[in-house]
């Protein structure tokens, strides 16, 4: 009997009507950027929605391996508070503070992980909100740019190696061929210092020479044979 009335639970459940949206917050700014020697940062989160949203804010240093991003504990960076909850149509500041490495360059990542609400009952549809993340880059790195990028395949075929051998990050938004559209635009990460980043493309997107734009400015390079 009892299994019989979990079963028609279920049933109902799945009969009911319900709504899902992701939470209306947005954080400013969305890059952190600073000299080595910078100490502390504040990220503003601006709740618009109608209800409560809660974040739990972890810092992570950022590397590279093999083309792909990695993040792994630190406890370099810290965030405060490390748990927030941002009113409806209101705000909250989070403080994120260096307590090691000063003057050291350093690239990490401060994720905001939005932690669940309870569903929401509202007239016999149950409310159910998207949880949605965060990932801000933090940078500590010198003001004035030393960006050198050389172009090859990734190893797998699946589309360029950005090989970055300067002193501070590249930033990648478009790439295409040098004389032509481009492939693909906005943000497609970064390349971090002595390291690589892998940026997947179509298999019909090849070209001998391509055109970036990095840090904002166009660059174009030759593929490596």
């Amino acid at each position: 009997m009892r299994s019989l009335f979990s079963l028609f639970t279920l049933l109902i459940s799945l009969l009911l009507p319900f709504s899902a949206g992701a939470s209306q917050v947005s954080l400013t700014p969305t890059a952190l950027l600073g000299e080595p020697t910078t100490k502390a940062h504040a990220v503003t989160l601006i709740n618009s929605d109608d209800m409560p949203v809660s974040y739990q804010v972890t810092a992570y240093q950022w590397l590279q391996k093999d083309g792909v991003d990695q993040l792994v504990n630190t406890g370099d960076v810290l965030a405060s508070p490390s748990i927030i909850s941002i009113p409806p149509k209101g705000r909250r500041v989070v403080r994120v503070v260096r307590v090691s490495g000063s003057g050291a360059v350093g690239y990490y990542r401060v994720i905001f992980k939005q932690l669940p609400s309870p569903p929401i009952e509202n007239g016999g549809r149950s409310n159910v909100s998207l949880l949605v993340n965060h990932s801000l880059p933090l940078a500590f790195e010198a003001s004035t740019p030393d960006v050198r990028l050389s172009v090859s395949l990734s190893p797998d075929g699946s589309g360029y190696r950005l090989t970055n051998t300067g002193t501070t990050a590249a930033r990648v938004t478009n790439i295409g061929p040098a004389s032509g559209a481009s492939w693909r635009e906005g943000a497609l990460g970064w390349v971090l210092p002595g390291l690589s980043k892998d940026i997947p493309l179509k298999p019909e997107h090849r070209a001998s020479a391509l055109t970036l734009t990095v840090n904002g400015q166009p660059v174009t390079l030759t593929v490596a044979p």
